[in-house]
């Protein structure tokens, strides 16, 4: 009995000692809410598996001391494109399968789905929509 109790203890002191080890090796979902400074503040998404490189919007980011976190991960700014307002995030704690682009662009009333986490909600919202204007350009 004494011994069952000590194993469980060296396993869950373990368990708790090692979080990146742990994030590291359970299935995270690509589609993360971002946490700027303490609170949640934007959507990201995995883009590149290999690299742990993540993806959300520029104005995201607040002053150039914000301190960011992906599923409880510290998270360290690679690049910002304010223009095209796009950051790109980097957790080399977390080995997260990467979201694709499709190979064929969209069509008119092709069915999409939007994912994320819109004003700061703490689950992940699903929208359900259609196409409407595959050609359009935006600036």
């Amino acid at each position: 009995m004494f011994k069952s109790i000590l194993i469980s203890i060296v396993l869950l002191t373990l368990l708790l000692s090692t979080p990146s080890i742990i994030a590291s090796s359970i299935l995270i979902n690509p589609i993360q809410s971002l946490v700027v400074n303490g609170e949640r503040t934007c959507t990201t998404f995995s883009i590149n598996e290999k690299a742990h490189f993540w993806l959300t919007a520029a104005h995201c980011q607040s002053l150039p001391t914000d301190v960011y976190e992906i599923a409880g991960e510290p998270a360290l700014v690679v690049e910002i494109d304010t223009p095209a307002d796009l950051m790109v995030l980097m957790v080399p704690s977390l080995i997260v399968k990467n979201l694709h682009l499709r190979k064929d662009p969209p069509t008119y009333a092709m069915p999409v789905q939007l994912k994320g986490f819109p004003l700061r909600m703490l689950d992940m919202t699903v929208m359900q929509g259609y196409v409407v204007g595959p050609n359009v350009q935006l600036p």
